[in-house]
């Protein structure tokens, strides 16, 4: 099964329920503003770039 995860990938929540998701053999894929801290494994990152330097003026932006 194909799951796309929408989260922060900093987040040790998130990491642990791709991981999950990856050991049961299912095609990963997430989508976040920021690179993880960490490798993962089996998980397709799509990151989504800033336009501006400040999260408030970026997130309606990167949400279309």
């Amino acid at each position: 099964m194909k799951i796309c995860y929408i989260a922060p990938a900093e987040s040790i929540h998130t990491q642990r329920w791709l991981d999950f998701f990856v050991q049961k053999g299912h095609d990963v894929h997430l989508i976040s503003y920021e690179p993880p801290n960490i490798k993962m494994n089996g998980v397709t990152l799509h990151i989504l770039p800033p336009v501006f330097n400040q999260l408030y003026l970026d997130f309606p932006l990167r949400h279309l």
